[in-house]
């Protein structure tokens, strides 16, 4: 379920900086709010599978503070780099950067997911 997530946020991220009309940028709202919505609980679920029962609080806490730091962070990075980009490219790079991530996310978690079998939410 991740990879479909993260194809349809990195095509609406492109779509976005493409936006040239009204219904081009709802569309890719649309697509964003989908994507990102879908990830949140898709990767709190992989974040808590492998902790052990009594340990469940303390991967969801962390889980949720590390992420709470990159929707903190994001902006504020992504904020020095407008500049040089403007938010056009800045949407295109976004885009780009969530194809690294797809890769990074394949050879950290997604091959190993694989091989768990059908039951696994990472497959």
């Amino acid at each position: 379920m991740m990879y479909p997530t993260f194809v349809i946020f990195a095509l609406a991220l492109w779509l976005t900086g493409a936006s040239n009309s009204t219904f081009m940028l709802l569309l890719a709202g649309a697509l964003i709010g989908l994507s990102y919505g879908s990830f949140s609980p898709f990767s709190q679920t992989i974040a808590i599978r492998h902790a052990s029962p009594e340990r469940i609080g303390i991967a969801t806490s962390t889980f949720f503070g590390l992420f709470d730091m990159g929707v903190g962070m994001g902006p504020f990075v992504l904020g020095f780099i407008v500049p040089y980009t403007g938010y056009r490219n800045l949407y295109y790079l976004a885009g780009l950067f969530v194809i690294v991530i797809i890769v990074i996310y394949y050879f950290v978690h997604g091959r190993h997911a694989a091989k768990i079998g059908d039951t696994y939410i990472g497959k």
